[in-house]
């Protein structure tokens, strides 16, 4: 999760999308701007497929 978090900060998704994570063991939820979800459900996806998980 932390690798996760990481790779979202470094390539400015939280700055691009507006959005803030929220994590809890292995769970994490993405708040991000009106209009911005399903961008930011493709970037997740997109990251963890990298991260191999």
């Amino acid at each position: 999760m932390r690798r996760f978090v990481l790779a979202w900060k470094t390539l400015g998704l939280q700055r691009s999308l507006g959005s803030r994570i929220v994590t809890y063991e292995y769970d994490l939820v993405i708040l991000c701007n009106t209009g911005k979800a399903e961008e930011a459900l493709l970037r997740l996806r997109e990251i963890m497929r990298k991260l191999k998980c």
